[in-house]
C-alpha cells in the first residue's frame, strides 16, 4: 500500500501518527493519489484499527483525497483515463471517511504518463482539462 511517500502499511502509518502523541486529531489518505472510495475507507480503517489497538482512541478524524479518484487507472503518475473525483463530502460522524479535494487537478506527480515534459507539483492546464472534461 503507498498512500504517499512515506508510509507503506496501515500499521506503519498508525505507528507514525501514535508516536505523535495526542496532539494528533486525524490522518489523511490518498493524497495525490487515484483510489475510489472504497480503498480510501479500506486503507484508512485499515490505519484507525491499527491506532485503537496502539492507542486505544478512535476519535482520529480520517480524511481521504477525492480529487483525483474519479476513475479508475492503470498507474500512479498522470495516468491516462484520470478524472477528477467525487465532490466533497464532510460527514458529522467521527468515524466516517470525510472527502476532500486536496489536491488541485492538474497537478502533475512529474514527468510521467500524460504530462511528460511537467514536473512534479507543477500545475498543468492540458492534464487539468483532460481530467475534466472525461465522462
Amino acid at each position: 500500500m503507498r498512500d504517499g511517500p512515506y508510509v507503506t502499511s496501515p500499521a506503519a502509518a498508525a505507528e507514525t501518527v501514535a508516536s505523535a502523541g495526542r496532539d494528533v486529531d486525524g490522518f489523511a489518505v490518498n493524497v495525490r493519489g487515484y483510489a475510489d472510495e472504497p480503498t480510501a475507507t479500506a486503507k484508512a480503517s485499515a490505519i484507525r484499527d491499527h491506532l485503537l489497538a496502539a492507542t486505544g482512541r478512535n476519535d482520529y478524524l480520517m480524511v481521504a483525497d477525492s480529487s483525483r479518484s474519479g476513475a479508475p487507472t492503470s498507474g500512479d503518475c498522470n495516468p491516462a483515463g484520470a478524472r477528477v473525483g467525487q465532490d466533497q463530502i464532510l460527514r458529522p460522524e467521527r468515524d466516517k471517511l470525510q472527502l476532500l479535494w486536496l489536491t488541485t487537478p492538474g497537478i502533475s506527480d512529474g514527468p510521467c504518463g500524460e504530462a511528460p515534459a511537467s514536473r512534479a507539483g507543477e500545475f498543468v492546464p492540458a492534464l487539468a482539462y483532460a481530467h475534466a472534461k472525461r465522462p
